[in-house]
């Protein structure tokens, strides 16, 4: 136990331990690597009594047949949702979700319809996986009266049909190699060449658009080819570049935003945890569009005094 006195609302980061790089798939794979036959897993009915009983290297055997089942049926990347109490299928489906590349929504089982059906249309859930009914909760009924509305459900699964929930649909994916940092990584390699790609033009037309006498008249006065470019032609093409170049700096901000399709925790992601959390709508998106506001006119406003400092009279005439 940590003796603590908090002044705030979170509990403070604790450095006594290591923190390991690994993810939930990782760490069932590294337990069933190393102690194999060590009690992993224990049912505990509601009565008191014991029931199964699983390894590491049995857990492991059971969400790895698990993984491959989903991924016959689902894409890595896509979110599934399990709406139950405490159970081994539970555990299973967590640790079968990770190795498979899937990410987990977890849903509380006292929820009611409209609870339901607002969480997994906010997630995009595509498979809801549930039991029939807990506590007087009939589960298995609001699911199916919800999943008109749910387009992009694809699948109820009762967590107790076994026969269901291991169900193979054609040939398994490969299980993915997923990674802590994988949808970082993802995003920022996209982003990045994209904007490679448009600023390169920008960095091309800006120098094409110098007239070719000037590189001639360079030459003439006796600089050579690389001080002609670095004296006179490319001094002038940045001064072009400026405009296009704040542009699309905008727009990578702007479309940032795209990287939450793979759940990466950039501003709109954040925006829409926010308004899942607390129900709170206008409140989230209107902080959200007055953050990314704030952001596009200090960009905007850099770059045009930037502009206007370097730029040289004449050279680029502006209307009104």
């Amino acid at each position: 136990m940590y003796r603590v006195a908090l002044q705030d609302s979170y509990f403070p980061a604790q450095a006594d331990d290591v923190v390991l790089d690994t993810t939930v798939g990782g760490i069932l794979i590294d337990a069933a690597g190393h102690d194999p036959d060590a009690p992993a897993l224990v049912e505990a009915r509601a009565d008191g009594s014991i029931g199964r009983r699983w390894t590491y290297a049995e857990l492991h055997r059971d969400a790895q047949r698990l993984a491959d089942a989903l991924l016959s049926r689902f894409e890595p990347g896509e979110r599934i949702a399990i709406w139950s109490p405490n159970s081994p299928e539970w555990a299973i489906v967590e640790f079968a979700a990770a190795l498979a590349g899937l990410t987990l929504v977890t849903v509380n089982p006292a929820y009611q319809a409209k609870e339901l059906a607002y969480v997994l249309e906010q997630s995009r859930s595509v498979g809801l996986f549930l039991v029939r009914e807990y506590r007087g909760n009939a589960m298995a009924a609001i699911a199916a009266g919800v999943r008109p509305a749910l387009p992009n459900l694809r699948e109820l699964v009762d967590l107790d049909d076994h026969a269901a929930l291991f169900a193979v649909h054609g040939t398994p994916r490969p299980r993915p190699l997923v990674q802590t940092n994988d949808p970082v990584r993802l995003s920022f390699l996209a982003a990045l060449l994209r904007d490679a790609g448009i600023q390169h033009d920008a960095i091309d037309a800006g120098i094409g658009a110098i007239p070719r006498t000037q590189f001639e008249a360079s030459v003439a006065m006796g600089l050579t080819t690389f001080q002609a470019y670095r004296l006179v032609i490319l001094p002038v093409a940045l001064r072009l570049i400026v405009p296009p170049g704040t542009n699309e700096s905008l727009n990578l901000l702007k479309n940032s935003s795209v990287a939450l399709t793979i759940s990466v925790a950039e501003l709109t992601f954040q925006t829409r945890q926010i308004e899942t959390y607390t129900a709170k709508a206008i409140e989230a998106l209107t902080a959200g569009t007055l953050i990314y506001l704030v952001l596009c006119l200090s960009i905007a406003t850099i770059m045009s005094r930037v502009e206007r400092h370097f730029a040289i009279p004449g050279l680029i005439s502006r209307s009104g």
